[in-house]
């Protein structure tokens, strides 16, 4: 086995410093709790790189958050990627699954991932 160098994980490392100011730090979760109103809220998310928010809403907040979350993932190289539904009634169950697979689509993906006896499984989006 050879030995890890300083310099092998150089470009990913780069990549994380120059992110880390756009982070959802503490401090910012804290000032958006303490926000007198939505809009305060949006002026800390948009220090952060969110500039563009659809209405201000639980669901339009997710979907912007996960698009940033798989097209971060699929920059860093991420390709194991796989598709859930977190339902609290039995008909809720993949309901935003066709909407999901869009939006790994449009972050670049081309397959998503399920596994069988441990094995995964690339299945076309």
């Amino acid at each position: 086995m050879s030995k890890i160098r300083d310099t092998d994980y150089l470009t990913i490392s780069a990549r994380v410093r120059a992110m880390e100011n756009r982070l959802v730090t503490r401090e910012r979760m804290e000032r958006m709790v303490e926000a007198r109103s939505d809009d305060e809220a949006v002026k800390v998310l948009a220090e952060c790189g969110y500039e563009e928010l659809p209405a201000l809403t639980n669901r339009g907040l997710d979907e912007l958050l996960s698009a940033a979350r798989a097209a971060l993932y699929r920059e860093l190289g991420g390709e194991v990627i796989t598709l859930g539904s977190d339902a609290h009634s039995g008909d809720m169950v993949g309901c935003a699954i066709r909407q999901r697979q869009q939006l790994l689509r449009d972050c670049g993906f081309r397959y998503f991932c399920t596994f069988e006896e441990g094995k995964p499984l690339f299945r076309p989006l």
